[in-house]
């Protein structure tokens, strides 16, 4: 900080309340402005029900919501760090394109994976590998396999998200369809998918915690002021 000024947690306290609340604003009505037919009659009747709120925050698009949340909580403590002269626009502006520029390898990261995603999505795999393995793979297997996969594909890509959004549609169906073939009720079909899609979030986070090119690795190090390497290895 420069001298002669003093830093206060408001500085700090402003933006981030900023971004949650236009976060959960913008799910809100964003998610709102998408509603049709039932759902929306509902919604215009009661706006402030559980039921209102679990429809919009369902149907809102997070990726445009978060990055309008976060551009303006950025506006708003670039604007009070000027104000206070605790640094230059030129400074602030520097500030946040070296920030974004930390962010590139991550969103590249993510980029391919949710392409990657899409073209898994559009060419049937989920229910190629389905066919494939569904009568073949025990069902007290696959949990374990799923961790397994996901711990690998986080590890390698460094981010839990990607890795997510390449498993998820290819872990449901087949973990549906290994119920389905093993008689299991309603409520044990139930059990059984929540701890394979629980399997895809674990690994992936597992995954993504021991990979040296993971953006919470990094960062945990650098907070640290630890060697990096040295961090992945401990």
């Amino acid at each position: 900080p420069k001298e002669g000024i003093k830093i206060r947690a408001f500085d700090a306290i402003v933006p981030i309340f900023t971004l949650i609340i236009l976060a959960i604003l913008g799910f809100y009505f964003n998610g709102l402005s998408t509603l049709e037919g039932e759902e929306l009659a509902k919604a215009s009747a009661n706006p402030l029900s559980f039921e209102t709120f679990r429809a919009a925050f369902g149907n809102a698009d997070s990726s445009v919501v978060l990055f309008q949340a976060a551009l303006f909580a950025a506006i708003v403590a670039i604007f009070i760090g000027v104000r206070r002269k605790i640094f230059n626009l030129k400074e602030a502006v520097e500030t946040w394109i070296y920030g974004w520029k930390t962010m590139i390898f991550t969103i590249v990261l993510l980029l391919f994976a949710w392409s990657l995603s899409s073209i898994v999505k559009d060419l049937g795999t989920s229910l190629f590998i389905t066919s494939l393995l569904a009568d073949k793979l025990p069902e007290f297997i696959l949990p374990a396999t799923i961790f397994a996969f996901a711990s690998a594909i986080s590890f390698a890509i460094g981010t839990s998200y990607g890795t997510m959004g390449i498993l998820m549609p290819l872990a449901v169906p087949l973990a549906h369809e290994i119920a389905k073939i093993n008689g299991m009720d309603a409520n044990a079909m139930h059990h059984y998918m929540v701890i394979n899609i629980s399997c895809v979030l674990t690994g992936a986070i597992f995954g993504n915690h021991c990979s040296p090119i993971s953006d919470n690795v990094i960062l945990s190090s650098m907070s640290a002021k630890c060697d990096h390497m040295e961090h992945v290895r401990t």
